[in-house]
């Protein structure tokens, strides 16, 4: 006749510790789901499963003829689980799930949850997202993806997510209304949305996604000004689809070009993603004489900004192409901005401009309806 053994009862100081560990969410990676409350009728509710990695019976789930004895009340052989990811594991899909899998989902709950409750009350940041088409591209971002990528270093203020930008404008950047519009719209956005938060002192501290045609970029970064401390992320289309700054201190070997000629309209091209030939610009202004800068990189190209380092790198630059111009050209009023840059250089471009000791811009923007490049909106 078998004998059966009776399982032994967690003890509360383990469950007590799971709990908090996890913090009450389950671990299975990707799932996170809140254990402590009937979300659908929004009462406390305890719905967790404290499962076993290596089951408390050899022949239980990824059962050990010793270790499931000398584990069975282990705290690294148990998993804070929904009732979902419980029957995944230990019914539906046992074979798939091994010991290395479940520990390592585990681990990673258990380190990301120390990592958020370690950030300091003053890391608070006021997480923005501001997108618009751009030609045929519609870009979108999800509040989990922007709320990760600012954790360890911040987290989001209240849980807010911020959104501007029209995405599905029936307006086309081809047309002169859509600047108008667009600005007018990114300016009531900022000032009705954005800045009331900001304002009351409770939070001092922007995280900044944006991904639009470069001239409301450029403008936003004017609204957000120098003033306050503001972290920009840049949007990598590989790997990944990303949002998160990489490692890399490597020199951009920046260079800032000055015209022989100091007499005419001071126009500033920057080609930071692409070259901008200077018969494209004359082409704008049919033979009124101009003054051409030009803030490059050694090969342009659309993946040349990897990390916070380089816009760093690439902010010092845009100030100094500002004091030069400036210098050269005390009388003019305004300077004639050709840009070709990634999302987070454009936004910080307008960020470093001085209201009050530089220029006014005049911000052009290459249209492929009309094959060339256009006046958008201008920044006094």
């Amino acid at each position: 006749m078998e004998v059966k053994r009776l399982r032994k009862q967690i003890p509360p100081g383990t469950a007590r510790k799971l709990w908090v560990q996890s913090g009450g969410r389950c671990q299975y990676r990707g799932c996170n789901s809140p254990l402590w409350q009937d979300e659908l009728m929004s009462k406390d509710m305890n719905k967790a499963y404290i499962s076993h990695i290596i089951a408390a019976s050899p022949k239980g789930p990824r059962g050990h003829e010793e270790k499931s004895i000398v584990l069975e009340l282990a705290y690294d052989n148990l998993m804070l689980l929904c009732d979902e990811c419980h029957n995944r594991i230990d019914e539906a899909d046992q074979e798939y799930h091994t010991v290395e899998m479940l520990t390592a989902m585990k681990q990673e709950h258990e380190t990301r949850i120390n990592i958020v409750t370690g950030i300091m009350e003053a890391e608070r940041s006021l997480v923005v997202s501001y997108l618009a088409r751009i030609g045929g591209f519609y870009p979108s971002l999800k509040k989990n993806v922007a709320f990760q990528t600012i954790i360890p270093g911040r987290f989001p203020y209240r849980g807010y997510f911020i959104e501007g930008g029209t995405r599905n404008s029936p307006i086309v950047d081809h047309e002169h209304i859509y600047w108008e519009t667009e600005t007018i719209a990114l300016e009531r956005w900022f000032s009705n949305d954005v800045l009331p938060h900001l304002d009351g002192g409770s939070c001092n501290h922007l995280s900044v996604f944006a991904l639009a045609p470069q001239p409301l970029l450029i403008k936003l970064g004017a609204l957000l000004s120098e003033l306050r401390p503001v972290d920009i992320y840049q949007y990598f289309r590989s790997p990944g689809d990303s949002w998160q700054w990489q490692q890399d201190s490597s020199d951009l070997s920046i260079q800032f070009v000055s015209p022989e000629n100091l007499d005419g309209h001071p126009v500033l091209k920057i080609e930071l993603s692409a070259p901008v030939h200077d018969s494209r610009v004359t082409s704008v202004f049919d033979g009124t004489d101009l003054s051409i800068y030009t803030l490059r990189i050694a090969e342009p190209r659309r993946d040349f900004i990897k990390s916070k380092y380089h816009l760093e790198e690439l902010k010092r630059a845009f100030r100094s192409a500002y004091d030069q111009i400036n210098s050269n050209h005390p009388a003019e009023k305004t300077i004639h901005v050709f840009p070709v840059m990634p999302n987070a250089a454009a936004v910080e471009f307008g960020r470093v401009r001085m209201p009050k000791a530089d220029k006014g811009l005049l911000i052009y923007d290459q249209s492929n309806k009309q094959n060339s490049f256009i006046k958008t909106l201008t920044i006094s």
